[in-house]
């Protein structure tokens, strides 16, 4: 698509949190009850991409005030700097296969295969950080369904949760699944999964 633009609520919980948290969650399977929630009636979790004419990388944080053009896939691969503020953007393009992990690529030509360049953009409305409201993981989601949709797709619930986790793995971030499933599910709900390496988010 020409351009896509995803907004998420961010999440309250309740109950069970840190128990969808590996290793816990691969041990003993998790519990947790949670809910999405709009701020002042806004969804304020938002992700942005477009198309460009130009076969580069536009990177930006609108909440932030960080832009950046990228011409160099090695500058995307640099995505596990805690201080960029791109970093995010950068494990999205990566985790949903766009640039490689590692291997030297023509970023120009990559691009010009698929089309034309691409901007991707973030913006936190009204939250500040450290609020606990999962707005990371879920402006994380925001990117990965955006990027889905701008390539024809659309991504379901547990392909983004799992595309999350490869993502947080790779920043070394870590992390679990309540968070990008409390924003990417509306409403309420009672979530559970089973001890195991695979997480299959049951919600009630």
């Amino acid at each position: 698509r020409e351009e896509v633009t995803v907004e998420l609520p961010v999440r309250v919980n309740w109950g069970g949190g840190w128990t969808d948290t590996p290793p816990y969650c691969i041990e003993q399977g998790g519990v947790v009850l949670n809910a999405a929630i709009r701020l002042g009636g806004v969804l304020p979790i938002r992700s942005v991409v477009r198309r460009l004419e130009e076969p580069c990388i536009q990177l930006e944080s609108v909440d932030v005030g960080a832009f950046e053009t990228v011409r160099d896939a090695a500058v995307i691969q640099q995505y596990n700097d805690p201080f960029d503020p791109f970093a995010l953007h950068k494990a999205a393009l990566i985790s949903c296969g766009i640039i490689p992990l590692k291997d030297k690529a023509d970023l120009r030509e990559l691009l010009t295969e698929m089309g034309g360049g691409i901007y991707l953009a973030t913006q936190v409305v009204g939250v500040p950080k450290g609020s606990g409201l999962g707005t990371s993981s879920i402006l994380s989601a925001a990117c990965v369904k955006a990027l889905s949709r701008f390539f024809g797709g659309e991504a379901s619930d547990g392909e983004v949760s799992e595309t999350l986790l490869c993502m947080e793995q790779i920043m070394s971030t870590g992390g679990g699944w309540q968070d990008q499933i409390g924003g990417l599910m509306p409403g309420i709900k009672f979530l559970r999964t089973d001890p195991g390496m695979e997480q299959a988010v049951r919600a009630e």
